[in-house]
């Protein structure tokens, strides 16, 4: 994790993201994850201008989930200083007329900032997202 997020940070900067821009680890379901991961891109982004932040499906079945749930046990500020973008549940691909009550699955007390709910639409390849107003700051 934390070599990864260092790379991140450096392809942040190259790009010229501003300071205090989160960087979300991309956690695919396929991608093997454990909290020494999660730990490691906390600590580089905590070291560098920009926030930590993480997405996946935080459904509490995941490994992603209880990877997270292990790295706050070792280091409570994971959940006071990492964003989480959660893709969980997936209730589908909606208009914004009959989007869902926001209602993301996270672990308890994480900084949920974003929620996947709909991926791959059937019209075009777009998913649905729907982001906290107050985490506006840490996106770019």
């Amino acid at each position: 994790g934390y070599s990864e997020s260092n790379r991140a940070i450096e392809y942040a900067r190259d790009f010229g993201v501003p300071e205090g821009v989160a960087l979300f680890a991309n956690v695919e379901p396929i991608y093997p994850i454990d909290s020494s991961f999660i730990q490691g891109w906390y600590d580089a982004s905590e070291e560098s201008e920009f926030e930590a932040g993480i997405y996946g499906i935080f459904d509490p079945d995941e490994e992603l989930y209880v990877a997270f749930e292990a790295a706050a046990e070792e280091n409570e500020e994971l959940l006071d200083e990492m964003y989480v973008w959660t893709a969980s549940p997936n209730v589908g691909i909606t208009t914004e007329a009959n989007a869902p009550e926001y209602n993301p699955d996270s672990p308890e007390n994480a900084t949920v900032t974003g929620w996947q709910y709909g991926i791959d639409a059937e019209t075009c390849n777009i998913d649905t997202n729907w982001f906290d107003g107050a985490y506006l700051d840490v996106l770019w």
